[in-house]
């Protein structure tokens, strides 16, 4: 994670062999997965190959209020009200 500004970038890598596809949603069906949620929050998003395999998602979401550390399963976790612009 990186705050530069009101822009929060997040980086999440696996060591999945496929790279990540964007399902639309079902009118109707099951909450949408982890990358539909993605794509409809972030300002900007992709993936890219790392240099080992796998894949990394990245996404960008425009902070709305100031960075709050919170405690979350034990662990000092940073949040903030961010939202796409």
């Amino acid at each position: 994670m990186e705050l530069l500004g009101t822009l929060l970038s997040v980086a999440v890598a696996d060591d999945g062999p496929r790279p990540p596809v964007l399902r639309e949603r079902v009118e109707g069906g099951v909450a949408p997965d982890g990358l539909l949620a993605v794509a409809e929050l972030a300002t900007a998003w992709g993936c890219m190959p790392p240099r080992d395999g796998g894949e990394i998602v990245w996404a960008t979401l425009r902070q709305l209020a100031p960075l709050v550390v919170r405690r979350y399963h034990g662990r000092s976790v940073r949040s903030c009200g961010c939202v796409a612009s």
